[in-house]
């Protein structure tokens, strides 16, 4: 059985008063370098670079190539010029260790124009490391990390809204729905990033924190680790849980805690919009509160049915913004160059890129900052019927009924019986659930 961690100070987890990198932002004029030349070829065909799974199936990571693949179909009926739009992927299970060989083949080998991903913060804080060097544009479609973009390099440009602007209005929440707050949280990079920038809130929002746990392992190790996990939530008893981890982990993590009788709120990190979370955790899911990245809109309910028919399986937010890193790629690329080059500077497409913001995607408004980051707030969802949708307004702090989850109540079905100790008889349709006991 795994360790865990109960003590929020744990060196496990950064400590949130010392910056573990320098934010440019704060400067009152973020200085962005010059951009070098970087060339290549691109006038029989414009060559996109996707860093990510692509094998195999049964991942669910696969449907962001999927995505890629989509957008260049779309694209390529768009260019009225000769050339072909072609996509080159690269991958490795084991990223820090064959990535940056599979990388350095796509950017020296296939002269790649540019490169979308990849699947996580850790994975594209890999990609970042090369295309800095080798000055290459970066397209981050899936990581809300904001360390993405605080290496101050002009190639790197992120999708979707950063933890930056997801934290405070998390936090907003918790202050209006919860007094004490517990966290667990994974071993990822993206788990210890969320949670170093949600943390400095919690003292402004007067929210406690009752304890940090740190999943341990993987497989059985994992479950027995979100076991125990769980037993000391129910011990602990706050008022809510903060769920931040990969998706599968998170979705573990939810059935654990409903399992050992956790009837409070929940909250995640945007992943919980993951079909991998949604699918794995099942109706456990209901009314938690997580990050909507994406803005919801008839345009992005007609790409998810155009994509489950094209490709029979759903997609996510994720796959949603991988599309949209795509199309910019490919319409940068196109507006730097012209048939009659035979070369092309990379750094055009960076200004191209610069030049298509703000752009209409079908995640919503992208408009980079001088960071390369989306501006774009984010707001909070809630998931219902396995698909978050954007949350009714809070309830009020003040109020006496602040014991309920923030979220209208889940309704179970007549005969449906909860798994809360509190709820074990037959609960009729209608019936709130989900009390702070």
């Amino acid at each position: 059985m795994g360790a865990l961690t109960s003590d929020a100070r744990s060196e496990t987890v950064p400590r949130a008063d010392i910056p573990p990198h320098r934010d440019f932002r704060h400067a009152e004029t973020p200085t962005v370098p010059d951009l070098r030349s970087s060339f290549a070829a691109a006038q029989d065909e414009i060559v996109v670079g996707y860093f990510g799974p692509f094998e195999t199936e049964k991942d669910p990571d696969t449907s962001l190539w999927l995505a890629v693949a989509l957008a260049r179909e779309d694209i390529a009926g768009e260019c009225l010029d000769s050339r072909t739009l072609r996509l080159v992927s690269a991958w490795s299970p084991s990223p820090w260790t064959g990535g940056t060989e599979v990388l350095t083949d796509l950017i020296f080998r296939r002269q790649v124009l540019g490169i979308i991903g990849s699947i996580d913060g850790e994975s594209t804080h890999l990609a970042e490391t090369l295309i800095a060097k080798a000055h290459v544009p970066l397209l981050s479609s899936v990581s809300t990390a904001k360390s993405v973009n605080l290496a101050n390099v002009p190639w790197t440009f992120s999708v979707l809204p950063g933890d930056h602007l997801i934290a405070p209005k998390l936090a907003r929440h918790l202050a209006a729905s919860a007094r004490s707050l517990a966290v667990i949280s994974g071993p990822d990079h993206d788990s210890r990033g969320f949670w170093t920038e949600l943390r400095p809130h919690l003292p402004a929002e007067r929210i406690a924190l009752t304890g940090l746990w740190i999943v341990q392992g993987a497989g059985r190790e994992e479950s027995q680790s979100l076991a125990v996990i769980a037993d000391k939530v129910v011990t602990t008893n706050p008022a809510c849980v903060l769920i931040t981890a990969r998706p599968v982990t998170a979705a573990r993590a939810v059935i654990a805690l409903r399992a050992a009788g956790y009837c409070g709120a929940l909250v995640t990190d945007a992943r919980a919009g993951r079909r991998a979370f949604l699918e794995t955790a099942g109706d456990a899911a209901e009314e938690i509160v997580c990050p909507l990245v994406v803005e919801p809109s008839d345009r992005l309910e007609d790409w998810f049915t155009r994509f489950h028919s094209r490709f029979d399986r759903k997609g996510d937010y994720a796959a949603a913004a991988t599309y949209d890193a795509a199309c910019l790629l490919f319409r940068a690329a196109i507006r730097a160059s012209s048939p009659q080059q035979a070369i092309v500077d990379r750094a055009s497409i960076v200004q191209a890129l610069r030049g298509l913001s703000p752009y209409d995607g079908v995640t919503g408004r992208i408009e980079w900052d001088d960071l390369g980051a989306n501006r774009r707030p984010a707001e909070l969802g809630v998931v219902r019927g396995g698909v978050v949708r954007r949350r009714p307004p809070p309830i009020d702090r003040g109020r006496k009924d602040t014991h309920l989850h923030a979220a209208a109540p889940f309704r179970r079905q007549a005969s449906q019986r909860s798994s809360c100790p509190a709820h074990r008889s037959t609960v009729t349709v209608g019936g709130p659930i989900c009390l702070v006991l």
